[in-house]
């Protein structure tokens, strides 16, 4: 039985590196993994996928409505994949807003407010949260939001078969100081219980 879940982001954000450290962790505690590469344009503002799943399981496909996470580095990208997550899963989701560069749409991009709302509607457990603000807060550089990311994620329901194997896998992922802190900062967070689902 696997764990999927799906990160999804805009082009230029490091899914590719989230999906690594992720794997690093895995192998330090000899579980099965699996990945797709990230697919969807490379340059900033195109929509980017990656497909995830913990232990023995068939394919990494995560199929729709029914992933067991859904981590999110910009909004709207979250609120375009939510159809991956299951109803009982958890989205958590980074407050950046990054809207397309081109075609440029006259519509206003959706408020954080709207984007949350609609989410709720279908998946129990939503989490918005200002990861750069968090990865600032630990002693890093915002641009390691998405290892407070992982670390919050780390800390949550689905992720337990690697308690205690995340920081051996930043080791060996060859983690800078200012990942490591902002991982170490969202696992802080996690563990308050501020995602109480």
């Amino acid at each position: 039985m696997s764990f999927d879940f799906v990160i999804v982001g805009v082009g230029g954000q490091p899914i590719d590196r989230m999906v690594e450290i992720f794997s690093a962790a895995c192998a330090e505690a000899e579980i099965i993994a699996l990945s797709t590469a990230p697919r969807g344009v490379m340059q900033l503002g195109g929509s980017r996928l990656a497909q995830l799943s913990l232990g023995e399981c068939w394919s990494s496909i995560v199929t729709e409505d029914t992933g067991g996470f859904l981590l999110a580095l910009e909004a709207g990208e979250a609120f375009r994949y939510a159809k991956y997550c299951a109803r009982d899963g958890i989205a958590l989701v980074d407050t950046l807003v990054v809207p397309p560069e081109s075609p440029r749409d006259p519509r206003p991009y959706p408020k954080i407010e709207a984007l949350e709302s609609a989410m709720k509607e279908v998946i129990a457990g939503v989490h918005f949260e200002d990861f750069r603000a968090m990865a600032r807060k630990g002693g890093s550089a915002p641009e390691f939001a998405y290892a407070a990311m992982l670390g919050a994620a780390s800390r949550m329901r689905g992720f337990e078969p690697l308690v205690g194997q995340w920081e051996a896998g930043l080791a060996a992922a060859h983690a800078p100081e200012g990942e490591t802190k902002a991982f170490l900062a969202g696992a802080a967070w996690g563990r308050e219980g501020k995602p109480s689902k």
